[in-house]
């Protein structure tokens, strides 16, 4: 259904020219509908509210391609908000009128729409985004830091600095944000690089949540492992997680073997034994281990404290005709031997996490 859309053009106001062309703004009243098909109020609402926005932005002379229908409410209106050559500035006011009885939805928009002629630096950051979508995040990163350094349009520095976080490139996003919240508290990029940092905590209180499920709750961190109260280990630079500690005695290749299958940590039937290379991720010779329980040498066990080893050689799942491999936490050598021999061996059990 076609609606009837009253704009009320109130006032015209030249303010003057800057370093990037003519400046316009343009107080509008504009009445936006939803779609007039009803699902719920609250989409309803922002239905209408995205018509009304882009209704203003198109009042001002720019023309907003493929947005007629409603399909994706967070894209378009971050599409809507981000135009260049005209901008919906902050401070507009949404009357929610509600639904009309055609069955449409009906707010009214009353604000003001800053129009502007296209620069070299908003240019130069439409080039910088082809860039990024070519893979040529070297030259991208060059562009984005002139246009903060040189550009005399805050809000092409506002978006600069945007990108900056988002596209990875700023050495301190944190500190870049709070530099965006300083210079420009008022910029549509400072709100949505708010929103974009309040979506990366989310991820990662989800993130968080779904590791606690797979470990149960975490009682330690160090480096890339974290240890839950389930008796597992995860590391996260490799995906992979470990029983919190050995099986505590002398042991032969065929019963670690049998130890590590029936292990049943977290409830997951799927444990088994390392490979050589798995146990050889765990050493490092700068880290400060522990004594091992099984002899007084005073040899230092190389490995993450949160991963408790009461001797120096845990079994790997590699074996050939001779014996199996172990491999020796004290000084990293990888040996053979023969798979009845028990005398400082143990079982490790580990699992893959993915």
């Amino acid at each position: 259904m076609r609606k009837t859309i009253f704009i009320i053009v109130l006032i015209y106001i030249i303010i003057g020219t800057s370093g990037i062309g003519f400046s316009e703004t343009i107080d509008v009243q504009i009445n936006g509908f939803d779609d007039g098909q009803k699902t719920t109020k609250q989409r309803d609402y922002k239905e209408a509210v995205l018509f009304a926005k882009r209704e203003a932005i198109e009042r001002a002379g720019v023309q907003i391609k493929s947005i007629t229908n409603v399909t994706d409410l967070v894209v378009n209106s971050d599409y809507i908000e981000s135009k260049a050559e005209a901008v919906l500035l902050p401070g507009y006011r949404i009357m929610d009128i509600g639904y009309q009885q055609d069955g449409t939805y009906l707010v009214i928009l009353i604000g003001k729409v800053r129009t502007i002629s296209e620069g070299i630096d908003s240019k130069e950051l439409r080039y910088a985004k082809s860039l990024i979508n070519m893979g040529r995040r070297k030259k991208a990163r060059g562009i984005i830091n002139n246009i903060i350094k040189s550009s005399k349009d805050d809000n092409t520095i506002a978006e600069a600095m945007y990108c900056q976080v988002i596209w990875g490139f700023s050495k301190d996003p944190t500190d870049t944000f709070e530099r965006l919240k300083a210079y420009y508290p008022d910029s549509m990029h400072t709100k949505k690089l708010e929103a974009y940092f309040e979506k990366q905590r989310r991820k990662k209180r989800e993130k968080l949540r779904k590791l606690e499920l797979k470990i149960g709750k975490i009682v330690g961190r160090k480096g890339s492992f974290i240890a839950g109260n389930k008796g597992i280990v995860l590391d996260r630079k490799t995906g992979l997680m470990w029983a919190a500690r050995d099986n505590g005695e002398d042991i032969t290749w065929h019963d670690a073997k049998k130890y590590c299958e029936d292990h049943r940590a977290g409830g997951y039937t799927d444990w088994r034994m390392p490979t050589i290379d798995e146990l050889v991720s765990l050493y490092d010779v700068n880290m400060n281990g522990y004594t091992q329980d099984c002899c007084k040498t005073g040899d230092q066990l190389r490995i993450n404290r949160l991963i408790h080893l009461t001797c120096c050689c845990p079994w790997t799942s590699l074996r050939g005709n001779d014996g199996a491999t172990y491999f020796r936490f004290t000084n990293s050598n990888r040996s053979w031997t023969y798979e009845s021999i028990a005398l400082y061996h143990r079982a490790l059990p580990v699992r893959d996490s993915k």
